[in-house]
């Protein structure tokens, strides 16, 4: 057999070894880098296959309404989208929804874009009552990783409400990692104006006045600039309110009598709080629950970490009545599977090597095997920090079963090799002609 009709690849890694071995090193090095950087998830980070569109609209619209002036025409406008196979519409009081479900393996970002642009083309026609909407995809890294309670023996859930609103928040929130914190449970501060009909019908005057009027005179706005020397000076009238007795007091309109109408002689201004739609407790007693998420690139078990830290932190600067507990870190969880997994992976390649000397009885082969197993697996760690994958359960999975591949391909490698040197052929040529 001519060496020159051997594979190229087999003949260059046995003519050059010392370029081959710092291949390897720089291979696994790069592996190294790359593992310390990857996310460690529980799974992967996939879509769920839904989109949805979530419209509030103000002004107490019934379900009837909303359904025909908002539900519908939003259903026609995006129903049209390519791939979907479900529509799912929700109509109460004061919101809509709208779900769309779409096949399995479709593109998820790709499918998002295109009912943003669909909306878009029918947004202008919905009434003018409807609030910003909402169009979100729903995926694997909007579960919260960590889901902490407040709870307290002389506060009202409202006023825990507060507290975490004004000050427990914004410090979750400067956390590297941390994307957004939902809050549940306790009724959200809000000024109430019951308007009394009787008053409307006296006074003649349409409640769409009223509201514009209050809107409208609850605003800051620039109203012109002094320039001295080298300053700019912005002046601005403030007129947003302070206080309910204020909005009580603001002038609507003039009676036929001539005396000024204001707000507090067309119904009631509260300082109260909104129907609460959910409820948070925890062992039968009300508590305020915060669901924190995560930046989808960002890294579970680090994030989670932080956050533990910084509650520690939080423990000590709130008051003694308060209670701050964990009731949720999905870091745990993960580290439990990845432990477990990373152990059957360790295992079954101890395995593999012990089971393979005992039959070649040779250290000098078994090691050329087992030697191959945590280069592979090193290597596979740049290809999945180049493709954006994390290291999850599934990951490992593949990578155990890789390593059996992994050791199956090396033994048949080996057995040509021995086969080619009981020829009499010598070491050098058998290692081409048996790879």
């Amino acid at each position: 057999i001519s060496l020159a009709t051997l594979p190229k690849l087999p003949k260059l890694a046995v003519n050059k070894p010392i370029t081959f071995l710092m291949a390897y090193i720089a291979v696994i090095i790069i592996g190294i880098l790359c593992l310390l950087r990857l996310p460690i998830e529980l799974m992967p980070n996939t879509g769920f296959g839904r989109i949805t569109i979530h419209i509030g609209v103000r002004g107490g619209m019934p379900p009837t309404e909303i359904e025909n002036l908002v539900t519908k025409p939003i259903e026609d406008a995006v129903s049209t989208a390519a791939h979907i196979v479900n529509v799912i519409s929700e109509s109460k009081e004061g919101e809509c929804t709208v779900t769309l479900e779409f096949e399995p393996g479709t593109d998820m970002d790709f499918a998002a874009l295109e009912v943003r642009e669909k909306f878009a083309k029918v947004k202008n026609k919905l009434p003018k009552e409807i609030e910003r909407p909402v169009i979100a995809k729903f995926q694997q890294t909007d579960m919260p990783i960590v889901i902490l309670t407040l709870s307290s023996n002389r506060r009202t859930p409202e006023m825990l409400r507060k507290l975490v609103d004004e000050s427990v928040k914004e410090k979750f929130l400067r956390i590297d990692g941390v994307a957004n914190i939902d809050i549940g449970g306790g009724r959200e501060r809000k000024i109430l104006f019951e308007v009394d009909q009787l008053k409307l019908k006296q006074y003649g005057y349409p409640i769409n006045q009223i509201i514009n009027t209050i809107v409208l005179s609850n605003l800051n706005l620039q109203i012109g600039d002094i320039i001295k020397t080298k300053n700019k000076y912005l002046i601005r009238a403030m007129g947003e309110f302070v206080t309910v007795e204020e909005i009580r007091n603001l002038a609507i309109g003039v009676s036929k009598e001539g005396s000024i109408l204001r707000v507090r002689d067309f119904g009631v201004v509260n300082d109260s709080y909104l129907e609460p739609k959910g409820f948070a407790r925890l062992n039968k007693r009300p508590v305020i629950s915060l669901y924190i998420q995560r930046e989808s690139t960002s890294n579970t078990v680090k994030t989670a970490n932080l956050i533990l830290k910084k509650i520690e932190e939080v423990k000590l600067q709130l008051p003694p009545d308060i209670t701050l507990k964990i009731i949720s870190n999905q870091a745990e969880q993960i580290e439990k599977a990845i432990d477990t997994v990373n152990s059957y992976l360790l295992s079954g390649a101890l395995l593999a090597v012990i089971i393979l000397y005992i039959f070649l009885r040779t250290i000098k082969a078994t090691f050329i095997i087992a030697a191959s197993i945590p280069i592979a697996v090193i290597a596979t760690f740049i290809g999945l920090a180049f493709m954006g994958i994390t290291i999850n359960v599934m990951t490992l999975s593949g990578l155990e079963l890789g390593i059996c591949m992994l050791v199956d391909i090396s033994i048949v490698v080996l057995y040509n090799i021995f086969k080619f040197k009981e020829r009499g052929l010598s070491d050098f040529r058998s290692s081409i002609l048996g790879s």
